[in-house]
């Protein structure tokens, strides 16, 4: 029951404009991914433009986090490797109390855990809505995309297929 984002198609989705003091935790399932060609650094899985967040396949198999709703230091996106992993679950948080954006990876059975995250500097003004799945090159299946307005522990089990977003699902 997954979507399959093929290349050049891409869909809508309802987000909308979340506060700057708000927290988010985006989750999501992506498997059976075709990593982009050498130069392709646009392969959007998702953006999520009133939340914030989008994702990204880069070329060397890295999945790039971006927070567009912060600016953070290092000045880059938070990163997850899928180099080695088939289905994977992936966590993406925005945690203003300890002014930091995690990002976190597992394989489907729950092992293979990595995690980065960059240090929030300061929130930019926002006014954007909406967001799209896919773009002109990604190529992969999203088994699902949700959006929280909370936040859970660095480390915490997984995200789980039966779990609902309360701000996007």
């Amino acid at each position: 029951q997954s979507l399959v984002l093929t290349p050049g198609v891409t869909g809508s989705v309802a987000d909308p404009l979340q506060p700057a003091s708000q927290p988010w935790r985006v989750e999501f399932q992506m498997h059976d991914w075709v990593v982009p060609p050498a130069g392709n650094y646009s392969s959007y899985i998702f953006n999520l433009s009133g939340t914030g967040a989008a994702a990204q396949i880069f070329p060397n198999g890295l999945v790039a986090l971006t927070d567009w709703r912060d600016s953070g230091s290092p000045a880059q996106p938070c990163f997850v490797s899928l180099t080695g992993h088939q289905n994977a679950l992936i966590r993406f948080q925005r945690d203003l109390a300890n002014k930091r954006a995690v990002c976190e990876l597992w394989d489907a059975d729950g092992t293979g855990y990595q995690q980065d995250s960059i240090a929030i500097v300061s929130t930019l003004s926002w006014t954007q809505t909406g967001g799209t799945l896919g773009s002109a090159s990604t190529n992969t299946a999203l088994g699902f995309l949700r959006v929280f307005s909370t936040i859970v522990p660095t480390g915490s089990r997984p995200p789980v297929t039966a779990d609902t977003g309360d701000l996007l699902n």
